[in-house]
C-alpha cells in the first residue's frame, strides 16, 4: 500500500530519507509496524544477544559501529544507512527498525538489504537486534564483546 505524501509525513516517513546520494526512494514502513513497541525488555543480556546477531548478519554491511562502512557495503545508491546517526535514531521507532530488519529492501528486484525473517527466525531475537541498534546512537561506541 502506498501512502499519500501527507500520510507518509505524518508517520515520520519524510525523516527516513536516505543521505544525499544514497537510496533515491524513501523506505517507508507500514503504520502498524511504526506503531509497534518493543516487547522485549532491554537489559545487558538482551543487548548482548542483539549484538551477536548484529555482528553475524548486519555488521558486514553496516560496520561494527553502524556507520554503513562494513566490508560488504556498496557505495552510492546501495550504501547502507548510518545507523549511528543520532537524528536517524531519534526519528525511527523500534517497530520501524524491526520491520526493516524483518522485511529487508529491494529496488527493482535488486536486493539493497536482505530481510532476516528466516536467518533470524525468532521475532524476539530481531527485537534484541533493535535493542543493540539503539546502542549505535553516535554518543558512545558500541561495547565490544568480551571473549
Amino acid at each position: 500500500m502506498r501512502l499519500p505524501p501527507r500520510a507518509a509525513l505524518a508517520l515520520g516517513a519524510a525523516a527516513l530519507a536516505a543521505p544525499a546520494g544514497a537510496h533515491a526512494k524513501k523506505w517507508v514502513a507500514p503504520a502498524a509496524a511504526v506503531a509497534r513497541a518493543n516487547p522485549v525488555p532491554g537489559n545487558a543480556e538482551t543487548v548482548e544477544r542483539g549484538r551477536a546477531l548484529y555482528v553475524e548478519h548486519c555488521e558486514p554491511c553496516h560496520g561494527p559501529r553502524g556507520k554503513g562502512d562494513g566490508p560488504e557495503a556498496k557505495p552510492g545508491h546501495d550504501a547502507p544507512h548510518d545507523l549511528s546517526d543520532p537524528a536517524l535514531q531519534k526519528r525511527m521507532t523500534d517497530g520501524e527498525i524491526l520491520w526493516k530488519v524483518t522485511e529487508g529492501r529491494t529496488d527493482g528486484g535488486h536486493v539493497l538489504m536482505p530481510g532476516f525473517a528466516e536467518d533470524i527466525a525468532s521475532e524476539d531475537d530481531r527485537w534484541k537486534v533493535v535493542h543493540f541498534v539503539r546502542t549505535l546512537n553516535g554518543s558512545a561506541p558500541a561495547q565490544p564483546h568480551a571473549h
